[in-house]
Order: C-alpha cells, then sequence, then structure tokens
C-alpha cells in the first residue's frame, strides 16, 4: 500500500481576508485530494498536509496574532504523523481550533477574519 502526501495550506479550511484566488486554490487541493483519497478504495493512503503560519524565509517579518511553528520542528511533526498514516494533518494543531471555530460559527469567524490583517496569507509575500 502506498502514500500520497500532498500539501496545503490552512487556507483549505479557512477563508482568508483579501486572498480569495490563493484561498481557493488551497479549497481545490483539499477537495481534489479528498475526492482521490474516496476513489483510492484504500488501495492507497492519502494524506493532505494543512500548514499554518510557519516561521521561514516566506513569512519573515510577517506579523501575525497567530503563534508560528519553525521549520525544522514543522517537517519533524508532519514525519511523526504521516507515520501514523493520518489522513488530514494540521500543522501546528493550534490551528485545529481554527479549523474547528470556523465549522461551528462561520459568520461569527468571517467577521473576525475581516478585521485581522495577518489573515491575509499573500500579505507575508508581498
Amino acid at each position: 500500500k502506498g502514500t500520497i502526501s500532498v500539501v496545503s495550506s490552512m487556507f483549505g479550511f479557512v477563508p482568508g481576508a483579501t486572498a480569495s484566488n490563493y484561498v481557493a486554490s488551497k479549497h481545490a487541493v483539499r477537495g481534489f485530494f479528498r475526492c482521490l483519497r474516496i476513489e483510492s478504495c484504500d488501495d492507497y493512503l492519502v494524506s493532505i498536509i494543512y500548514p499554518g503560519y510557519i516561521r521561514s524565509e516566506m513569512t519573515d517579518g510577517a506579523k501575525t496574532l497567530v503563534p508560528m511553528m519553525n521549520t525544522a520542528a514543522c517537517a519533524r511533526e508532519i514525519v511523526r504523523r504521516l507515520g501514523r498514516h493520518e489522513k488530514d494533518i494540521i500543522v501546528p494543531k493550534f490551528y485545529s481550533l481554527l479549523s474547528a471555530f470556523d465549522r461551528h460559527h462561520p459568520l461569527f469567524f468571517e467577521k473576525v477574519v475581516r478585521y485581522i490583517p495577518s489573515a491575509n496569507p499573500m500579505s507575508t509575500m508581498m
């Protein structure tokens, strides 16, 4: 049995302010690979990795209200969880709370995200 691992983003789960194209692409990755997971009929494992803000060259200088994980710790966590054959890997785990909050209180979550400058994933790259 083989494994397909793909890296998406936490923005595959939650909306981000002023980044509709980025968020849409991450939702598409999530949707496509979830369908592939179903179609594979357990012939292989499909793991989708959803990193949040990870401290790296891309996020240098980012002003964010959420905690960042360093790249080495993130890589270790991903490898550990792939070894446990997890299908959905959210790193850091803190972001699981954001996903749950959005799922249970979407209207409130959207209002909050609108006013958080760091909720724009592309702002760290500009």
